[in-house]
């Protein structure tokens, strides 16, 4: 298999259409002062953030609930990420920071505990919400609407499971320097975003697929 074409195939234009159909993002545009990047082409383009190897067969999403352009692209990304192959692995990420995010990120990973098959239907209603006026319990009314109860809901919020789960969401996007959503983390080494992308949708498409497939090369090489 040609491990460079990879990410040129179905995958790909799945995630190019469903990205090019989503709106621009608004944010900053955090300076690349790294040196030595894989292709001299990518240069100002994505940050190289270190290397954190427990993240070496990663592939991160890092959304916030209340991203438009996160709701238009979420399940677009999830279906392209179905090609990659082992062992990389895709995961979403929910942003912390404020009391929403934080109510919002912690009822995904309420649901990642209770029923992790579901949390595409809990992304689905938490992204419908972005809309509409809302307050911080509606995130966990979700949870109830799922069938959920009180019990499960709070035994799942007091888990040490789920605590770790939080933290270490917490040190990802701490770690990855994320400021923007949404922002993808790739193999303990890359961040990019919109931005970084000069509001490109299909040139951020090209920039996190070819970040990823220098790594697969890594990998397999």
């Amino acid at each position: 298999m040609n491990r460079r074409k990879f990410l040129i195939g179905s995958g790909a234009v799945i995630f190019s259409l469903k990205l090019s159909a989503a709106s621009g993002l608004s944010g900053t545009n955090p300076k690349n002062d790294n040196k030595g990047q894989p292709e001299s082409d990518l240069k100002n383009h994505y940050i190289a953030i270190g290397n954190y190897k427990d993240d070496a067969n990663r592939v991160f999403m890092f959304i916030s609930f209340d991203c438009p352009y996160c709701a238009q692209s979420w399940q677009g990304v999830g279906e392209w990420a179905l090609k990659l192959p082992p062992p990389f692995k895709f995961v979403y990420v929910p942003v912390f920071g404020t009391p929403r995010k934080n109510v919002a990120g912690t009822a995904f990973y309420i649901v990642r505990e209770l029923a992790p098959h579901r949390l595409p239907e809990f992304m689905s209603q938490a992204f419908s919400l972005a809309s509409s006026r809302i307050n911080n319990e509606s995130y966990i009314e979700i949870l109830y609407k799922m069938g959920f109860t009180k019990a499960q809901v709070e035994g799942a919020y007091a888990s040490q499971i789920t605590k770790r789960r939080v933290e270490r969401a917490i040190k990802l996007t701490n770690n990855y320097r994320i400021d923007v959503t949404p922002s993808f983390g790739i193999a303990g080494r890359y961040m990019t975003h919109i931005d970084l992308a000069n509001g490109d949708t299909r040139f951020l498409t090209n920039i996190v697929n070819r970040l990823i497939t220098i790594e697969i090369e890594r990998t397999f090489n």
